[in-house]
């Protein structure tokens, strides 16, 4: 594991971790691999896509009221968390899953770092990638056809995010993957 992220989390015995960063930046496989190693959950903002049919607000097509009050006020606050996945395939909410009160969560996904959801962290991370590493990742991942809607729809939304809150910047560490 990252020597810089083992200083960060320190003894790791609680924490409240945002990682956000670019598209196929890694942000998801290094969550997955923090979770394994200190034993805490992981919640992805994916789970809270907004659904057909709403308005999104600023940035990020996020229910970020929902996720305010299902996950990030009881997590800044340590109390129990119960908060629901959102399927976008379906256009339906999962079963509820539950955390317990105190324990360690990583928020996983861009716009993680919102200004309006920065209080409930104890650390975060910012992962950057280069645009022609991050083409590979993400054709890799979602196929060719699936590159157009990246490329001239959710890349650029992203980067108007970052330009315009500045998440680099207030990120506790920034790697490059």
């Amino acid at each position: 594991m990252n020597e810089k992220i083992k200083r960060l989390l320190g003894d790791g015995l609680t924490f409240r971790l945002a990682i956000d960063g670019r598209c196929g930046a890694g942000k998801t496989t290094l969550a997955g691999k923090l979770a394994a190693q200190y034993g805490c959950a992981v919640i992805h903002l994916d789970d809270f896509f907004l659904p057909r049919g709403r308005d999104k607000e600023g940035f990020g097509n996020l229910e970020k009221d929902r996720l305010l009050k299902e996950v990030l006020l009881p997590l800044s606050k340590g109390e129990m968390i119960c908060y629901r996945k959102f399927c976008c395939a379906t256009q339906t909410y999962g079963e509820p899953i539950v955390l317990p009160r105190g324990c360690s969560v990583i928020l996983e996904g861009s716009y993680s770092l919102l200004p309006e959801f920065r209080f409930a962290y104890t650390h975060s991370l910012f992962l950057t990638v280069s645009p022609e590493e991050q083409r590979i990742r993400i054709i890799r991942r979602c196929g060719k056809e699936k590159w157009t809607a990246f490329e001239t729809r959710w890349i650029p939304d992203e980067e108007a995010y970052l330009a315009a809150c500045d998440s680099e910047s207030y990120a506790d560490l920034l790697l490059e993957t």
